[in-house]
């Protein structure tokens, strides 16, 4: 049997030998020790790679899709007992949720934008969890977030494993159905969802409307403008920017009460950019104490550090 050497040659090149070793050598034993790992890593990666590429979740393309029941979320409030009917004179989009991770909400924030501009399109997320109470109340959170607006969150009414007859694997982190005249034109079942699976399934999409081919990077430009345009919204709407003196300490204002999970550190850094806004500037000072203290006082909900830090731009320390 042949081991591999690789030395450093006079002149600094790399050279690599391949030398016979007795299997009962030192050299022999670490070999063969290497070659178990190597064939192992082989094995499990190997088969992990075939599984995903040979999955099948779902009706496959040419097979009929069926009614199934769910708990439709109608909103945030409110929700009720259904039954997805297959729609004749429609597209049907079918997405099945067995696992929620951040990677598959990107790729069904891109999928859905692209799909909530076709009129002629039935779409219905379904999300797949033996606790129906638990995956409700996280649909009506979705729901009530402005990316999926008008969006059909559904709870199945099956538990984990979905409608009986659509033969969902487990093992799929999402199911993807694409169907036409109630016939299957695309599925794809995915267990590491992300956005690079987007231009696939959003050519069947097209495909099956009739349309173009749409660019993956256009979708994506436009989700990240309307994303853009709602963020300004939200903030033109909120109270605590509206009783801003100016535009850019109520946006500094908002970073510095409103940010998810803030810290002391973080308030901090939030005072100095106020502070260097208003800078010696007498009138920008004055409504800056002004403002820091109509929100000590008003009805707002801020916490501990972000108060300490309204107190000290007022001089309260």
């Amino acid at each position: 049997m042949l081991y591999i050497v690789v030395r450093r040659t006079h002149n600094d090149d790399v050279a690599v030998f391949l030398k016979p070793y007795r299997e009962d050598s030192k050299m022999g034993l670490i070999a063969r020790g290497y070659l178990a790992l190597f064939v192992a890593w082989t094995v499990v990666h190997g088969s992990c790679w075939a599984q995903e590429k040979n999955m099948f979740s779902g009706p496959q393309p040419g097979e009929a899709i069926t009614t199934f029941r769910v708990l439709q979320i109608i909103d945030p409030d409110t929700s009720k007992n259904v039954q997805i009917k297959p729609q004749e004179t429609k597209t049907t989009f079918l997405v099945f949720l067995h696992e929620v991770t951040e990677p598959a909400m990107v790729l069904m924030m891109t999928l859905d934008w692209y799909a909530s501009q076709q009129k002629v399109l039935d779409r219905h997320y379904v999300l797949l969890n033996d606790d129906k109470s638990k995956a409700e109340q996280r649909a009506k959170r979705w729901s009530s977030r402005s990316l999926f607006t008008n969006s059909q969150w559904c709870v199945s009414l099956d538990g984990i494993e979905g409608p009986g007859r659509y033969g969902l694997n487990r093992h799929a982190v999402m199911t993807l159905i694409v169907a036409k005249n109630n016939v299957v034109v695309g599925n794809f079942a995915l267990t590491q969802p992300n956005n690079t699976d987007a231009p696939e399934i959003l050519a069947a999409l097209a495909n099956a409307l009739g349309k173009p081919k749409p660019s993956y990077e256009k979708v994506r430009a436009e989700l990240a403008a309307h994303r853009e345009l709602q963020r300004k919204q939200r903030t033109a709407q909120n109270p605590v920017f509206k009783i801003a003196p100016s535009p850019e300490p109520g946006r500094l204002m908002l970073a510095m009460i409103y940010r998810e999970n803030i810290n002391e550190t973080d308030v901090q850094k939030a005072s100095l950019k106020l502070t260097g806004w208003a800078g010696d500037d007498k009138q920008k000072n004055a409504a800056l104490v002004k403002y820091c203290k109509t929100l000590l006082k008003g009805n707002f909900e801020i916490n501990r550090y972000s108060r300490e830090g309204l107190r000290k731009l007022v001089g309260e320390e």
